[in-house]
């Protein structure tokens, strides 16, 4: 760890991977490293060139919009990451998808759906140019939830329906966890149009998806239309228990609090759909 500790790159490449795991505390911790190593000019004891370091100084923003998202801060989200975006390098394709995404994620919470849009689509189209097909496949699932809020149901089930085969395609037949929220999306779709059955069935698959894939980034997305269709379709049992195991992970997790929060806001919303005001009412209060 010493020798990680020494070197930048390392760092910022191991806080990523602490950060995508909800350790959030140890991301930042190696962030702020980091950013202690590049102020002396050094990577690796080396004098590094401006572009490098440029390059390096993106990537721990990045991460830190991430950090801030992650934590509930989201207009402070979006202020880092627009910054970051003014700054990203042609050369740095992997970082403009996560960039793009983390605003369209940004604005979706903020309910900024226009906006929302508008890097929900950047984030697809780099993420296929870039080969990540979890942010491609996850930003097309929100995208879809976008339309259909909007009352393109049409436009949203061939977004979903895109996005459940492009995952199949890529996890060698079998969708990939990263297609959860477009099986709930296009369950809920369903669902407007009667075909209950098929919703069911839509459901079942987004609740299994979403606990095989990372829990704090795709667990926690998938949870927001099934109180909608919980009632009629007869998921509220497991709704209810994908809320428990979303929120222990957030719990267990250092500072989750975007996805804590939300797992209370949706279980309010379950107990309305299945009647229970009190219940209700004691979730939104938390």
């Amino acid at each position: 760890m010493e020798m990680i500790r020494s070197r930048p790159w390392l760092c910022i490449s191991l806080a990523s991977v602490h950060q995508t795991g909800g350790q959030l505390d140890v991301a930042e911790s190696l962030i702020d490293t980091a950013e202690s190593l590049l102020s002396c000019g050094h990577i690796d004891g080396a004098a590094e060139p401006a572009t490098v370091h440029l390059r390096a100084r993106i990537h721990l923003g990045t991460l830190r919009a991430w950090l801030a998202l992650s934590r509930g801060d989201i207009v402070g989200s979006v202020r880092l990451g627009h910054q970051m975006l003014q700054q990203v390098q042609d050369d740095q394709p992997a970082v403009l998808c996560t960039l793009t995404f983390q605003l369209g994620l940004a604005y979706w919470l903020m309910g900024e759906l226009t906006k929302a849009t508008h890097y929900l689509d950047r984030a697809i189209l780099c993420g296929q140019e870039a080969g990540n097909s979890y942010i491609t496949l996850v930003a097309m699932g929100h995208l879809a939830d976008i339309q259909a809020k909007q009352g393109r149901l049409h436009q949203a089930a061939e977004t979903c329906r895109k996005a459940v085969c492009l995952g199949a395609e890529w996890g060698g037949g079998e969708p990939l966890p990263a297609t959860a929220y477009a099986h709930i999306c296009l369950a809920y779709v369903l669902y407007q149009w009667n075909e209950i059955d098929e919703a069911v069935r839509y459901v079942i698959k987004g609740i299994e998806l979403g606990k095989q894939g990372l829990p704090i980034t795709i667990g926690g997305m998938v949870i927001p239309d099934l109180a909608v269709l919980s009632q009629l379709v007869g998921q509220a049992t497991a709704v209810s228990e994908a809320l428990n195991e979303v929120k222990g992970i957030a719990s267990a997790s250092s500072n989750i609090m975007m996805i804590s929060r939300m797992a209370d806001a949706w279980r309010a919303q379950l107990s309305l759909a299945t009647g229970d005001i009190r219940e209700a009412e004691l979730w939104a209060s938390v």
